[in-house]
């Protein structure tokens, strides 16, 4: 699944032709599911109408082709319970949402935002563990603790413990587990991950695609050539900035990629430069 990437014009407007773009280049690309209004989405910097804008307009575009889950997460509930409700309204498969951050919370606090949210809402939440960007880790006790609420269906796991995410596989056989971390794809899915969900996949889907139907098949040397080529291009992208790389790929491709909301800054023309070159040099590493 791709976490969808979310154009902005220059005045930081949501282009929603390009979002549209955006969802069919990937639906285009073999991708099986959209994670929306996740950190790719530059969620935090929306408004909640804006947030719902955005949810509605990726459903109406995929029109039921492929699994949906809405990323709701928040520091307000409330707000939260309100997106979770207009992603049912939207016709959402699940709902996701990030562990609350910023605020030193403790773990009961957590479990409670989680099962507030859960009752009140009957989408399947999967829970968006990032401690790298929420501050919040989690021990394996406490992420099998969230795994056995009820409304609780799995896990979005974007952390390079692979330990942790095979313990929790053997925990639980019937939950399910995404592995969050693009450059861990191949590790994640053979430690017991059931898919993944990347922001390069916007670009890198059908190398994806490709790392699943390798590890299938048992050919674990083809799918470790492949994360290569994958870890090759996140690693240049990244230091040329992240998003607004992926987004200028996209517009390399046809579709109107638009820019990042401030504080991102835009690509000069070096940085445009690059980025044609990483996308050209992937591209060459696999053929």
């Amino acid at each position: 699944m791709s976490a969808l990437l979310v154009p902005f014009d220059r005045d930081g407007s949501i282009l929603e032709k390009g979002l549209a773009e955006t969802v069919e280049f990937n639906i285009g690309q073999g991708i099986e599911g959209l994670y929306v209004n996740g950190s790719t989405g530059e969620n935090l910097m929306l408004s909640t109408l804006e947030k719902k804008r955005v949810l509605t307009l990726a459903a109406e575009v995929a029109a039921k082709r492929i699994p949906l889950i809405a990323q709701v997460g928040s520091l307000d509930v409330r707000e939260a319970r309100e997106l979770a409700a207009h992603a049912l309204d939207q016709g959402y498969d699940a709902i996701s949402s990030v562990t609350p951050f910023y605020y030193q919370f403790s773990y009961d606090e957590i479990v409670s935002y989680y099962r507030t949210l859960g009752e009140g809402c009957p989408l399947p939440l999967i829970v968006y563990f990032i401690p790298a960007l929420t501050g919040k880790q989690l021990s394996k006790q406490q992420l099998a603790g969230l795994l056995e609420l009820p409304t609780v269906a799995g896990i979005k796991f974007t952390s390079d413990n692979m330990y942790q995410l095979e313990r929790l596989r053997r925990l639980f056989p019937d939950k399910i587990i995404y592995n969050g971390y693009d450059e861990l794809c191949a590790s994640g899915l053979i430690a017991g991950a059931d898919g993944a969900i990347g922001s390069t996949f916007n670009i890198t889907a059908p190398v994806v695609l490709r790392i699943r139907d390798a590890i299938a098949a048992g050919d674990l040397r083809a799918a470790q050539a492949l994360q290569h080529a994958l870890n090759d291009f996140i690693e240049q992208a990244v230091d040329n900035g992240l998003y607004q790389t992926l987004k200028y790929m996209l517009s390399l491709q046809g579709v109107q990629g638009g820019h990042c909301r401030a504080p991102f800054l835009p690509l000069g023309e070096e940085r445009q430069s690059r980025a044609r070159d990483i996308l050209s040099g992937f591209k060459n590493a696999l053929d």
